[in-house]
């Protein structure tokens, strides 16, 4: 069986703002019982996650179904620096801050790599209006996002409108992305 992972990540945050902001996030999931305040092992990437707390239904469309409580994978993981996140299998476009859709450049590996090491170094060029754009202010979704805060539930329901709002409003008036693969 395969996992599943649905990122909300903060493509404003700067390293230094996120484990503040992610603070900010976390005491709401604790105070709705969206996820529970122990960590546990139960998420890829990181030593432990929140697993999913008792009131998890109000907050998904298709209700608990209670199936992916099971397993073994089944928490939040809270990233507080340099990420990317990835879903596999979308298309390789990307839009310019202006608005010019394009496909990715054949360096895009390169480019993510220097983002991961100095943000400020990442840029892209657009091909249409030929203007050089740091990485982060591309619209990358739904294949990427590129972030220093994500919050990555790990073979959850589908996460509702509601609570992606919830969390946008939190992290407000920084920009955030819904990133959904499998693994």
């Amino acid at each position: 069986m395969s996992d599943t992972f649905q990122a909300i990540v903060d493509v404003d945050a700067s390293e230094a703002a996120s484990e503040e902001l992610a603070a900010r996030v976390l005491d709401w999931l604790w105070a709705e019982g969206i996820v529970s305040r122990e960590k546990s092992d139960n998420v890829l990437g990181a030593d432990a996650g929140y697993g999913p707390g008792d009131r998890l239904a109000a907050w998904v469309p298709e209700g608990d179904d209670e199936s992916f409580r099971g397993r073994w994978t089944n928490g939040l993981e809270v990233s507080t620096s340099a990420g990317v996140y990835v879903a596999p299998g979308e298309d390789e476009v990307g839009e310019c801050p202006r608005g010019h859709r394009q496909p990715l450049p054949e360096e895009w590996g390169e480019i993510m790599a220097a983002w991961l090491d100095n943000p400020d170094a990442a840029v892209v060029i657009c091909t249409t209006c030929e203007a050089e754009y740091p990485l982060a202010e591309w619209h990358l979704a739904p294949l990427l996002a590129v972030g220093n805060l994500a919050f990555t539930f790990w073979n959850w329901p589908p996460l509702g409108d509601r609570m992606v709002a919830e969390v946008r409003r939190l992290l407000a008036p920084h920009r955030i992305e819904l990133i959904a693969g499998k693994l």
